[in-house]
């Protein structure tokens, strides 16, 4: 996230991972991340709910990948290092062994006021119609698509793209044996 002859003083990566912490600590908003700030004792300096924007608003899609490509190498490292290796995924209360499991699932979310990209759903509402990809042996999140509430809930091509993504987050020695689940109802 660096940039030629500019120094921040907030560091962008820095940035990016105390929202993300924020996330996981159930912020839902931007503005959320003055919780954090609360705790920079030990958390350290936490940036304000304008240089969250402004940071988000530098992530190119040149950064997207080398954002995608930190996280897998992160997750390589720590599944290496997980007591017991992956844990088995369970399928009608059966083991699946070394099979590593993805959960493919579309979403709506509603907002109340004309967003960017936000369009009608198919249940007479108004936002947007998420699809992400969640690896079930960890409980891991690893890939998503943002998408108007206009598309459809069966796009093989957008199912097939976040779906190249999420396996490309999966290590390559976990790669040999994947068994993808789709709510296709």
């Amino acid at each position: 996230m660096t940039r030629r002859r500019f120094i921040p003083v907030h560091d962008r990566g820095r940035v990016l991972i105390d929202l993300a912490v924020m996330l996981t600590d159930g912020g839902e908003s931007i503005s959320d991340i003055g919780v954090l700030r609360h705790q920079s004792d030990a958390l350290g300096p936490v940036a304000s709910a304008p240089t969250v924007w402004r940071t988000l608003n530098e992530v190119t899609a040149g950064k997207r990948k080398k954002i995608q490509v930190a996280r897998a190498r992160t997750r390589r490292h720590v599944w290496s290092h997980l007591p017991g290796g992956v844990p088995a995924s369970k399928c009608a209360g059966r083991d699946l062994g070394a099979t590593i499991v993805l959960d493919v699932d579309a979403t709506i979310v509603v907002t109340h006021s004309e967003k960017e990209h936000a369009a009608p759903t198919y249940k007479r509402t108004f936002g947007y119609h998420p699809i992400g990809v969640w690896c079930d042996n960890t409980t891991e999140f690893l890939a998503a698509s943002l998408r108007p509430g206009n598309a459809g809930s069966n796009t093989a091509a957008d199912h097939i793209d976040v779906l190249g993504q999420a396996i490309a987050q999966v290590p390559a020695n976990h790669r040999r044996e994947l068994l993808i689940r789709s709510d296709g109802a």
